[in-house]
């Protein structure tokens, strides 16, 4: 997808929000790319308290790593 056609939204005031973003680890190629756009707006928004935290497979650890 190209992303031509998407609306474009005015950039909100997020600078007193703290945020988590989480995202699995299904499917690295589709779930980083996700965490990382919503890193970038949330940065964009004025964000400085970010938690990102990676789900794993059932069985395994999960990883924290704050942003």
């Amino acid at each position: 997808m190209s992303g031509e056609g998407r609306p474009r939204l005015p950039v909100v005031d997020a600078s007193n929000l703290a945020l988590a973003i989480a995202g699995t680890r299904w499917h690295p190629e589709v779930t980083d790319s996700l965490v990382e756009r919503a890193t970038a707006a949330a940065k964009e928004s004025g964000v400085e308290d970010m938690l990102v935290v990676r789900v794993a497979e059932i069985g395994r650890a999960s990883c924290r790593e704050r942003v």
